[in-house]
């Protein structure tokens, strides 16, 4: 995944998620604001503990 990755949500939840986005940098590029989003996501790896919930 990189920054220039499309987003393609499958669930109502991704699609706020990408709305909320979309109206973050709408208003930046609108009213030349500061604004940036997060992209937070979990991740799957063998090094990862066995604490953590999958």
């Amino acid at each position: 995944m990189f920054e220039n990755t499309p987003f393609h949500p499958r669930s109502p939840y991704g699609i706020s998620k990408v709305a909320g986005f979309d109206l973050t940098r709408n208003y930046r590029e609108g009213y030349n604001l500061f604004a940036c989003s997060g992209i937070c996501f979990n991740y799957e790896s063998p090094r990862r503990g066995y604490e953590f919930v999958n």
